[in-house]
């Protein structure tokens, strides 16, 4: 009790411990992950809301409901598409990329989920208009570590870290 008592107290302490600066360096490092999940990417501003990993997918109508491959996960970006240009553009998907042993694997191919709130199907969004949608993409589980997203139309290349992929 006492050895617990002293790690809480050296967490919220004001002076330099150990404790203190893990929980100072976790926060740098989620604040700036969290600031690279946004960006001008061609004419829109994109935003990632958030990333998950299921092993199926669920839309509430067992007919358009993704079936479980045990070989493989779904990761669902769920992002926020807005127009910043004067006239009506069309987004795109993108791809995302995991890296493994210093090898980037992307995938470009979103699964067809017919479900409303899933993909983008071809819907141009006139200007200022947002889009919130949830894109799936279906990775192995064999791979793990740092995902990034890469918006469709993206001239500068600019990658948006995702989420971390646990081992399955």
């Amino acid at each position: 009790y006492a050895i617990l008592f002293c790690r809480v107290g050296a967490i919220g302490s004001n002076s330099t411990n150990a404790y203190n600066m893990y929980a100072t360096n976790y926060l740098k490092e989620l604040q700036e992950k969290q600031g690279s999940m946004r960006g001008q990417v061609g004419y829109f501003d994109v935003t990632v809301n958030d990333c998950t990993i299921s092993k199926s997918i669920d839309t509430g109508n067992r007919y358009t409901a993704v079936k479980p491959d045990p070989d493989a996960r779904y990761l669902t970006v769920n992002a926020t598409f807005k127009n910043t240009d004067n006239e009506g553009r069309l987004p795109f998907e993108g791809s995302l990329f995991i890296s493994k042993d210093g090898k980037d694997y992307k995938f470009d191919t979103t699964e067809s989920v017919m479900s409303e709130g899933y993909g983008i199907r071809l819907r141009s969004l006139n200007p200022l208009v947002k889009l919130t949608t949830k894109i799936v993409y279906k990775v192995p589980n064999e791979l793990s570590g740092d995902v990034y997203w890469k918006p469709g139309r993206n001239a500068e290349d600019k990658k948006l870290w995702c989420t971390h992929l646990p081992p399955a």
